[in-house]
């Protein structure tokens, strides 16, 4: 079993220190990723009315992924035993019974009991020096509480990329995630949805003096979908969100630190996650394209890309994906990038990365694969 103070230094040891930045592309036919409240297409205050997509639901997906795949996700919408959402912490209680048998969590609660038994042990508690006493002790207990919750959402891979806003009983606590992610923004030059009339199997209760033929037939509902939209997202990675906002809290940046586990996690999850979800708005929205830069390192940057995305039909009726202009961008930041993978699914687009070869060789930093 490792301490506290062993597994700071094990993942001391282990850490990813690279900035990292990808474009995710969505495909969305005869589907909805992402409805207002009204069930229509999200769509921007521009001349086009362009559909877009907030980072929410892209997150959702992914929380849903990985509880598929048996991570441990804390931002998710769970019910008691009575049908009740569960509150938030109502979820920390569950994540930490969930995760009891965790070495380092029972080294916390066991030095939490400790503290809690000396309490009742305090001679003369009414003293001025008992007082004190114990109210040192309770101080410790805080502590061990700040590192508990810390340490669940360490555990916890959405907490551990997004972030979290936690407001509890014990503490409270705002960590900045590594991970940012952009709205979807659709880069088709086409922004059409339609409505389509369904009918309910049940008849319609409401409107008193209606025709009892009318009531019968059963009501009638909306169902709005997308006719072809491509959603372009931005994410970012930056490893030093942690260490630079919370460079005085060494136990929190490392249980917090990235390592390679978690960002093939974060890269499944944006291949997939879309693909794998099941639900009758957004059948058939899928992911079918994913452009991932690992930088040399944190001090390395690129801007926003997915802007940068074109996309149209070729001669041949199939969607051309262009990114000839986010490769030119990358060829003049080349010095500065250790890989770059490009992966779609070649049933779905074509793409044009226009000619990777130059003299320093820059292809060699770039991989494709069709399987996605």
């Amino acid at each position: 079993m490792l301490c506290i103070n062993q597994l700071e230094a094990e993942m001391s040891k282990d850490k990813f220190n690279s900035r990292c930045y990808a474009i995710s592309l969505i495909e969305s036919n005869n589907s909805n990723f992402n409805a207002d409240f009204t069930g229509n297409p999200r769509r921007l205050p521009d001349e086009k009315g362009t559909i877009f997509a907030t980072d929410k639901v892209y997150k959702y997906a992914m929380r849903r992924f990985w509880i598929d795949n048996n991570k441990d996700v804390f931002v998710w919408r769970s019910h008691n035993d009575n049908g009740k959402l569960k509150t938030r912490e109502e979820r920390m209680e569950f994540m930490k019974e969930k995760l009891k048998n965790n070495e380092n969590l029972k080294e916390l609660n066991d030095k939490k009991s400790k503290i809690k038994s000396e309490i009742k042990n305090i001679k003369n508690p009414t003293t001025n020096e008992g007082k004190k006493i114990k109210k040192e002790k309770e101080l410790e207990i805080e502590v061990v509480n700040q590192k508990i919750t810390k340490f669940i959402f360490s555990e916890c891979i959405d907490t551990k990329l997004f972030g979290v806003t936690y407001t509890g009983k014990d503490n409270s606590i705002a960590l900045t995630g590594p991970v940012q992610i952009s709205y979807g923004v659709n880069r088709l030059n086409s922004n059409t949805n339609y409505i389509v009339d369904i009918l309910s199997p049940y008849p319609n209760t409401e409107g008193e003096g209606e025709d009892e033929k009318v009531k019968n037939q059963g009501s009638i509902g909306k169902d709005m979908k997308n006719l072809k939209t491509y959603y372009a997202y931005d994410v970012s990675l930056n490893p030093k969100n942690i260490t630079s906002h919370y460079s005085e809290d060494k136990y929190l940046k490392n249980i917090m630190a990235l390592n390679d586990n978690d960002i093939n996690d974060l890269k499944e999850a944006l291949k997939k996650s879309v693909t794998s979800l099941d639900t009758t708005s957004k059948k058939d929205s899928e992911n079918i394209m994913l452009l991932f830069i690992k930088m040399n390192d944190c001090q390395e940057f690129l801007p926003s890309m997915k802007n940068l995305v074109d996309i149209n039909y070729d001669e041949k009726g199939q969607v051309s994906v262009d990114l000839k202009k986010i490769f030119c961008l990358l060829k003049d930041k080349k010095d500065s990038i250790n890989e770059i993978n490009l992966i779609y699914n070649k049933y779905k687009i074509v793409i044009d990365c226009g000619d990777l070869k130059d003299e320093n060789n820059f292809e060699e930093k770039v991989t494709i694969d069709t399987t996605l």
